[in-house]
């Protein structure tokens, strides 16, 4: 317990003569510390931006399905911005499926009276003439032409 007493009277003593005391090693270690951190977010930097170059060429090459049964379907452009506009219109989601359900095609089509006759030949060239009929009985491909 002496020993305790002596240590609390000295303590102003001791402070005084430790203030420089290993500051030396307090700056190292700091300075050690700030590096690391530092070429970490080097590495991290540097191997962020080689990921992202490759992501961006796989999303580029990329083409919407919408687009590659449009191609695949040879339609035109324009009939493929009209079948785009006319699946927009109607909600559909994804607008895919407006290529394989023909029911979907009687609420677009009769919701598109100005664009009726355009849209029933693509239903033609997606579905043949024979489906067309059976959903729109009406329609003939000489009304088409």
């Amino acid at each position: 317990m002496s020993f305790l007493y002596s240590l609390l009277a000295n303590l102003p003593d001791i402070a005084r003569s430790s203030r420089s005391y290993g500051s030396g090693k307090y700056y190292i270690i700091l300075s050690s510390v700030i590096t690391a951190f530092a070429l970490l977010w080097v590495v991290m930097y540097i191997l962020d931006k080689r990921k992202k170059p490759e992501q961006g060429t796989t999303v580029k090459k990329q083409i919407p399905l919408f687009t590659q049964l449009c191609d695949a379907h040879e339609l035109s452009s324009s009939q493929s911005v009209l079948l785009k506009t006319m699946t927009d219109r109607a909600g559909l989601q994804p607008p895919e499926t407006i290529f394989i359900d023909p029911s979907l095609w009687t609420h677009c089509v009769d919701e598109s009276r100005h664009n009726r006759e355009p849209l029933l030949e693509i239903m033609q060239c997606l579905f043949g003439v024979e489906r067309v009929q059976r959903w729109f009985p009406e329609y003939t491909s000489e009304s088409a032409t």
